[in-house]
């Protein structure tokens, strides 16, 4: 489709193609678009409309036209953390006062992030760090001394990564969903001190 593009459609497809996908809601908040505004796009055929079932609620959510086959091999929980993974990089953007740069990465990881010249591998965690721990002792020395950004539904769901996280000198900073998704909580990150997770603010 040659129809010409606006800014903001190319802003969303810019960041979908690193994220995947994402949902009306963080589109009408995150671009200020209308729903009118998406719904051009569904038809410029530039975006494809999903309907995504989760707790008996239905979400609408949209992935680029042209790469909409890869929704056929995720898992519900898959879309699920690419989606915590978009709030948290606008929660980041909107708290830090740099300039973030996102870049795409490889399983388990979402996206990496690119700031003050270093690079975030970005992890979204629901519960199972087995896979994460699997990578990291797998592929030992590309990840020795690594930055990492996690998400996670609750702090306590990271401590079967403290060995591993440790033996590679990883450099992590973690946030909970709380954090996330309730204001009163304040924005501020976990981070490793010996065997604990300690908050800074």
């Amino acid at each position: 489709d040659m129809q010409r593009r606006t800014e903001k459609e190319e802003q969303i497809i810019q960041h979908l193609n690193i994220f995947q996908v994402m949902t009306q809601k963080q589109l009408r908040n995150r671009f200020k678009v209308s729903v009118k505004q998406i719904e051009n796009m569904v038809r410029k055929k530039l975006v494809v409309q999903h309907s995504l079932l989760k707790n008996k609620r239905e979400w609408w959510v949209y992935t680029l036209a042209d790469t909409s086959n890869y929704w056929l091999g995720y898992e519900t929980e898959d879309i699920l953390k690419r989606l915590v993974g978009v709030d948290f990089y606008f929660e980041l953007d909107n708290k830090l006062p740099f300039e973030l740069k996102l870049l795409p990465s490889i399983q388990p990881f979402v996206y990496q992030l690119e700031m003050n010249e270093h690079v975030y591998e970005v992890y979204v965690d629901r519960g199972d760090t087995s896979e994460l721990i699997h990578v990291i002792e797998r592929y030992q020395t590309v990840c020795k001394n690594r930055r990492l950004f996690i998400a996670a539904e609750k702090v306590n769901h990271l401590n079967s990564l403290v060995v591993a996280l440790q033996t590679n000198s990883m450099k992590v900073r973690a946030v909970t969903d709380s954090q996330l998704y309730e204001q009163a909580c304040g924005f501020g990150f976990y981070g490793l001190n010996e065997d604990s997770w300690i908050l800074s603010k």
